[in-house]
């Protein structure tokens, strides 16, 4: 899969709006890895000063970046494809840093970057959140429908091999009961020809002890 950079504008996003928007940029790869698309969230950065943000992510097409990032709903002005250069040696987990602090102006100041409390922020806060929840609950369906659909199908095959168990099982049951009547017949030849043997042995033996 092929690198990708996403570049938002965040003019108008708040921080903790950003990270639901991470949460929602998640639930909809997994959405699309279930459909079979070929798609990951890497890691994403912000600069709160600039209202920036720069999302990365594993993908087999620029196509499933843009429509990931369309659903999220944020701006995202710019898809490029990037080159991973990072030398091999190098650990490539990065520590957090603190976020600087946002020019004026800008509706990523807020403190901590939390929404405000009242208005219309705060409203599109909730209900970013339960799109975003709902996302993820789809995607969380979607793959138990996935797991659902392999464990039946791992059910039916079983099932398959119980019937032909149970047809070997009834087949090798006539079969015993076929040798069975066999042997009864073999001991009832043997049994009389054991008694033609002792009746002809013993007319022999009288023959013999009569006086010549």
């Amino acid at each position: 899969m092929a690198l990708y950079g996403v570049e938002q504008d965040l003019s108008r996003v708040t921080v903790e709006q950003y990270r639901r928007a991470q949460e929602w940029l998640i639930a909809e790869c997994a959405m699309l890895r279930s459909q079979g698309g070929r798609i990951r969230f890497i890691s994403s950065v912000l600069d709160p000063a600039a209202a920036r943000g720069l999302c990365l992510f594993g993908a087999e097409s620029r196509e499933l970046v843009k429509q990931v990032n369309e659903a999220s709903g944020l701006p995202s002005p710019r898809i490029f494809q990037v080159l991973d250069l990072t030398p091999s040696r190098i650990h490539r987990e990065m520590p957090r840093g603190r976020p600087r602090p946002a020019r004026p102006g800008v509706a990523l100041s807020g403190a901590g970057g939390d929404p405000p409390s009242g208005g219309p922020d705060a409203l599109r806060g909730e209900i970013w959140h339960w799109i975003t929840e709902g996302r993820r609950l789809v995607a969380e369906c979607l793959e138990t429908v996935r797991r659902k659909e392999q464990i039946e199908g791992r059910i039916e095959a079983l099932e398959q091999d119980n019937e032909r168990l149970r047809e070997e099982v009834d087949r090798l049951q006539q079969d015993t009961q076929i040798l069975f009547a066999e042997r009864e017949e073999l001991l009832a030849a043997f049994h009389a020809l054991a008694g033609r043997v002792s009746e002809s042995l013993g007319q022999i033996i009288q023959r013999l002890q009569r006086p010549s």
